[in-house]
């Protein structure tokens, strides 16, 4: 926490009484707030207001957080709830189906990291949105563009060269997924229904290639994050329902080893007894930071809100709901297959027309 004291709202001039609180920047700050410290999640809910009259960007809202040169091509039509789903369609993936074997690399002491992770991941997400208003002449674009209005030219490359390659790895990671699934599914069907499926089509790399066109498509369709609303919320339906799925089947069919499907090839009972695992334990700290990725795409969600001094209750209610999922089905996979748990949890459970379903929408989301 910061050891400066509060900061006080800055006394609103006579020009300022007229314009509303939906079209004023929450984030933006005087240059002399500028010096204070910018590290405490409470001081984003309260920081200084700075009048978007005295910043000399008239009445348009629009103008207020782009400013000149900055993000003047970008029209703040989104709503909360759209900056809401956006964010849960986003964090929620196929990180959520590893949580129960990261519980098993960790031990139930596991469990801890997920809400430390959430509250570290309210804090930087506060901390990044905040900073894209701590300079003068308008909002920041993006992490280049903090990273050149705090270190300069190096600033800009150093931040360019790791937001691309944190980017490009998680879509990397999407297209491997989705191509393996969707082979996967393929295979399955072929196997139950008894059609011919060439061996070509039934290739992960085929759809790997295919699942790549696709995410291609909405990211040249779609200019702005408010557009993808519809798809926003398909996508969270489809991560809650997968989440529902994985949670009820484990529950219906834990591994008891010997008796009933799926555990009945294990020679001994399912255990999940141990307390704290420390070897494992970084293991289980890195998967669930991967579970919690999202802040790349956050200036793009705040940017694209109407009313961004929701910014924060936004974040929160999305983290919310994010912890209470990952917490249902890490602790309901590691109690029902313990020692045996599997990655993802969809591998553990029976190989039905739900668990086909459940394939489907996560490579779907």
């Amino acid at each position: 926490m910061s050891s400066v004291g509060q900061k006080q709202p800055a006394a609103a001039s006579p020009d300022d009484a007229s314009v509303s609180d939906s079209s004023i920047s929450p984030f933006s700050y005087s240059t002399k707030d500028k010096h204070n410290d910018a590290c405490s999640v409470d001081s984003v809910r309260t920081g200084v207001i700075a009048s978007h009259t005295k910043a000399g960007y008239g009445d348009d809202p629009d103008a207020v957080a782009n400013g000149p040169g900055r993000q003047g091509d970008t029209k703040r039509t989104g709503s909360s709830i759209g900056a809401f789903l956006n964010i849960v369609t986003v964090v929620i993936g196929t990180g959520t189906l590893q949580l129960p074997y990261s519980i098993r690399q960790s031990g139930w002491a596991g469990l801890v990291l997920l809400p430390v992770a959430t509250l570290i991941g309210l804090f930087t997400g506060n901390l990044v949105i905040r900073a894209l208003y701590l300079t003068s002449g308008g909002r920041l674009r993006n992490f280049k563009d903090i990273g050149k209005a705090a270190y300069g030219r190096f600033g800009l490359y150093f931040t360019s060269f790791f937001n691309a390659v944190y980017i490009s790895g998680i879509v990397c990671v999407y297209i491997i997924l989705a191509g393996t699934n969707i082979g996967r599914i393929i295979n399955d069907l072929s196997q139950n229904g008894g059609a011919h499926v060439p061996v070509a089509v039934r290739n992960s790399k085929f759809w790997m290639f295919i699942s790549a066109i696709m995410m291609w498509l909405p990211f040249v369709a779609f200019k702005h994050l408010a557009e993808t609303a519809v798809l926003a919320f398909f996508g969270f339906v489809t991560s809650i329902v997968v989440t529902v799925i994985a949670v009820v089947q484990c529950a219906r069919f834990p591994d008891r080893g010997g008796g009933g499907a799926p555990g009945a090839h294990h020679p001994a009972p399912a255990t999940h007894t141990d307390a704290l695992l420390i070897k494992g334990f970084p293991m289980a700290l890195g998967s669930i930071a991967f579970a919690y990725c999202g802040v790349a795409i956050y200036p793009h969600v705040e940017a694209g809100m109407r009313n961004p001094a929701r910014w924060p209750t936004v974040l929160a209610v999305s983290m919310g709901v994010i912890t209470v999922a990952y917490l249902a089905i890490a602790v309901t996979g590691y109690w029902a297959f313990g020692d045996h748990v599997k990655s993802p949890i969809l591998d553990n459970l029976p190989n039905d027309g739900v668990r086909i379903a459940a394939d489907i929408l996560i490579t779907l989301h």
